[in-house]
C-alpha cells in the first residue's frame, strides 16, 4: 500500500512543444503569454515552489554573456558552469528574487528557447539536494 501511494506523489508532465518532460510534485499550473510558458508547482504545507520558464532565447547573445540577466546574488557567488547530457551548456546557482528570495537556478537553451528553471522554500529546503533532484529530473527530447 505504502509503493501504491508513493506513485501519487509525483506528476511527470510532458511537453511536446518544446521538447521535454519533468517531474513535479503535483499538477504544476501552466501559463502561457505571447510566445513563453510557465510551469508552477508549489508545496502544499511547506510552500517550496517549483518554476520552469521557456521562451525565445536571443540568438545575438551567448548563454554565458547572458548569465547576469540570470543570476543576481548579494553573496557575489557566481554561478557554475555544467554540462548537460546531448553537451548541452548550463549555468547552475544561487540568485536573489525580489519579494521571494534565495532561489536555486538553472539555465541552458535548447532548440532556440532558454529554460529557466527555479526552485526555492524555507530554510531546510534551501539547504538540501531537492533544488538538484528536480532540475536532473527533467529530460529533453
Amino acid at each position: 500500500e505504502a509503493i501504491q501511494l508513493r506513485k501519487y506523489n509525483s506528476t511527470v508532465y510532458t511537453d511536446s512543444t518544446y521538447r521535454f518532460s519533468a517531474v513535479f510534485g503535483g499538477v504544476p499550473k501552466v501559463i502561457d503569454t505571447s510566445g513563453h510558458r510557465k510551469l508552477i508547482y508549489q508545496e502544499m504545507g511547506q510552500g517550496n515552489t517549483y518554476l520552469i520558464e521557456i521562451y525565445a532565447a536571443d540568438s545575438e547573445r551567448s548563454l554565458e554573456n547572458q548569465t547576469e540577466n540570470f543570476f543576481s546574488s548579494s553573496k557575489n557567488i557566481k554561478p557554475r558552469e555544467i554540462w548537460l547530457s546531448n553537451q548541452i551548456q548550463a549555468f547552475e546557482g544561487n540568485t536573489f528574487i525580489y519579494g521571494i528570495g534565495d532561489c536555486w537556478r538553472r539555465v541552458f537553451i535548447y532548440k532556440g528557447n532558454i529554460y529557466k528553471i527555479t526552485c526555492y522554500g524555507g530554510n531546510k529546503f534551501m539547504n538540501s539536494d531537492r533544488y538538484r533532484n528536480f532540475f536532473n529530473q527533467l529530460t529533453l527530447f
